[in-house]
């Protein structure tokens, strides 16, 4: 077999026509050997025919060359078998090529080292595709690296599994992209996570959305950060649910824009 020597001086072309057997036998020193552009010089068939073993060989560098074509190459359980700094190395360019099975392979601790700029390149299918547990992984630097059409995407499961700290850090910018599904998921204590500029940035039928049992939850600081808008467009169920300290918290101007309907559900 192939010495480390023999592989250093393999031409690109003479990698690629590797067979996959041949590839199975190379030990770590050789896959280190071969450095960046053999490494993305190998073919999609080659990268595939890599044991977990020889694919948490690779140097972070040598991750970091894999093209987007080599990275949709890997199998779910080589996709397991990378060590964090493998994935966070993954270049933004090669991280679309990621497929939907083999984001549901990543691991909470994989999907916690994902850079901020990784975060932001993900497809919309990709971001889809984090699975519930995992999705809690994610930073508060990452979740405000997530965009529009990223949050638009999340699932109610998804949202659900987020936690406190993951709902406030939903930029006023992505707030719009949150379904008014996914707004009805949410718990007592993720609403009471939303700061005062997230609260008066949720369109109204975002607001009409929020549980009227959750209503009950808000916090003063949050009904008084409530726009005329908003306040106007509470439903007679919620405003029900409203606790008399929380009335005493709305704005003057939020009060007088309240219909009779509205005014008389505070008093029933």
């Amino acid at each position: 077999s192939l010495i480390a020597s023999q592989i250093i001086g393999l031409t690109t072309s003479q990698v690629r026509s590797l067979t996959s057997s041949e590839v199975t036998q190379l030990s770590a020193n050789q896959i280190w050997s071969m450095g960046t552009s053999k490494i993305s010089a190998l073919q999609t068939s080659q990268i595939s025919a890599l044991t977990t073993t020889q694919t948490a060989y690779l140097t972070n560098a040598q991750a970091g060359t894999l093209s987007s074509a080599q990275v949709g190459a890997l199998t779910t359980d080589q996709i397991v078998s990378l060590r964090n700094a493998q994935v966070s190395s993954i270049s933004t360019r090669a991280i679309v090529g990621l497929n939907t099975q083999q984001v549901a392979a990543l691991s909470f601790a994989q999907v916690g080292v994902l850079t901020t700029g990784q975060v932001r390149a993900l497809t919309t299918t990709e971001v889809s595709a984090i699975e519930d547990q995992d999705i809690a992984a994610l930073s508060q630097t990452q979740v405000r690296a997530l965009t529009l059409e990223q949050v638009s995407v999340l699932s109610t499961s998804q949202i659900s599994a987020f936690t406190n700290k993951q709902i406030a850090a939903i930029t006023t910018q992505d707030l719009p992209g949150l379904s008014t599904s996914n707004v009805a998921v949410l718990s007592s204590n993720q609403i009471q996570s939303l700061g005062r500029l997230q609260i008066s940035n949720l369109s109204t039928d975002q607001i009409q959305n929020i549980l009227a049992s959750n209503i009950g939850a808000l916090l003063a600081a949050q009904i008084s950060a409530l726009t005329t808008s908003q306040v106007n467009a509470l439903t007679t169920s919620q405003l029900a649910n409203l606790q008399t300290q929380q009335i005493a918290s709305s704005t003057t101007d939020g009060l007088a824009a309240m219909s009779l309907a509205q005014t008389q559900s505070l008093s029933s």
